[in-house]
């Protein structure tokens, strides 16, 4: 009854912290979404952004809504948009501090303010269905644990009491029930983990702060190396930079400072450093193409550039490269979604199998044991 008692207790407060997390996360990536809408307003009209970001302040409320102010009050002392919004590192995302100051830089601001529109407008409106995708798993896994660990204390005991009745050795039957337990929980706690990870933001380059800032060099290269992650963080990677150095071109920049621009703003340092050496072969005299063949970056965004390149229009195909890999990144990570839910049934369905032959199996000794002594 302890045991039950405790592993009810330890998923209780799993599911309680998802749900609080959850919706802190929810309404925090509302916010920023709605102030990225209201600066590009601001910034489409020719309108004051000081001015415009007291007002936002004041709709946002909170804690959010009182780092908007002090922004207003920074760009009133003269500070560019980018510092100003560097006074609160925390509570703006690294991101949309890096686009900001990336726009003003290239005096395009609005350019890459609609783009960050869009992005931040697309993101909010989705439903968080991952969160439902991990509910299923996270329900089955607290119900199988808490079985698990009913049997444990009520039905195992018996089992060891009609074993040592019978003159026969219940040590093996006993030992295996905490490790299938153990392993139940460590399900758990993989579901939750992703859940932290995938749903606030661990793998959002548009939203919050690493979540292991401690080790981030060693998490960004141990992520890259991840088949599935890897990959969708790679081509997150090559929108941004396309995105960015398109607009920074379309601005009148000269190619070698549109690239290197770009990539200061990349969240992942492994990529950072990748786009940083591009740049600078650019700089050095080496063609844009050659440069990406060296680092071996994307094979499509090679195509966009060979094309923009032989056309004379490389920004405009830089900003199709950007909106082709937003798309596959977004229908990689539908699918990647859509693979949680199978995965998690089946380590589940594994648990279950577990428990069917530990009650299943010492029954078929019993009936061998009590055929053979009638015989």
């Amino acid at each position: 009854m302890t045991l039950l008692i405790i592993l009810i207790s330890i998923n209780a407060a799993f599911l309680a912290f998802l749900q609080f997390a959850y919706v802190a996360v929810t309404r925090r990536r509302l916010k920023i979404a709605l102030l990225v809408e209201h600066l590009a307003t601001l910034a489409r009209n020719g309108m004051p952004i000081h001015s415009g970001l007291r007002a936002i302040a004041r709709d946002l409320g909170g804690y959010l809504g009182t780092r908007v102010q002090r922004v207003a009050q920074g760009l009133e002392e003269g500070r560019t948009l980018g510092e100003a919004f560097d006074l609160a590192p925390r509570s703006f995302p690294p991101l949309m501090r890096s686009m900001l100051s990336l726009g003003e830089k290239s005096g395009n601001l609005m350019g890459f303010l609609e783009e960050m529109r869009r992005s931040y407008r697309r993101l909010s409106e989705l439903p968080f269905q991952g969160l439902y995708l991990f509910l299923y798993p996270l329900l089955l896994s607290v119900g199988i644990n808490a079985a698990l660990a009913g049997l444990y204390a009520g039905i195992v005991p018996k089992f060891g009491s009609i074993f040592l009745q019978m003159g026969m050795n219940p040590e093996t039957m006993m030992a295996w029930w905490p490790r299938l337990i153990l392993a139940n929980e460590c399900v758990l706690v993989l579901c939750v983990w992703t859940v932290v990870f995938m749903v606030m933001g661990g793998t959002s380059s548009f939203y919050g702060v690493s979540l292991f800032r401690g080790l981030k060099r060693a998490v960004e290269r141990s992520l890259l190396a991840v088949p599935l992650f890897g990959g969708l963080i790679r081509d997150g990677g090559i929108q941004q930079f396309a995105m960015s150095a398109g607009l920074f071109l379309r601005s009148g920049a000269s190619l070698p400072e549109a690239l290197g621009t770009a990539a200061e703003v990349q969240r992942n340092g492994i990529l950072r450093e990748q786009m940083g050496r591009v740049a600078r072969a650019v700089s050095e005299g080496v063609g844009f193409p050659q440069a990406l063949r060296r680092e071996g970056i994307g094979e499509d965004f090679l195509w966009f550039v060979e094309t923009g390149e032989a056309s004379g229009l490389l920004d405009e195909h830089l900003l199709l490269a950007a909106a082709h890999y937003q798309t596959k990144v977004r229908i990689a990570a539908r699918l990647a979604s859509r693979a949680v839910l199978p995965t998690f049934v089946i380590l589940n369905g594994l648990v279950v199998a577990g428990t069917f032959l530990l009650i299943f199996l010492p029954i078929q000794e019993v009936v061998k044991f009590t055929v053979e002594k009638a015989r």
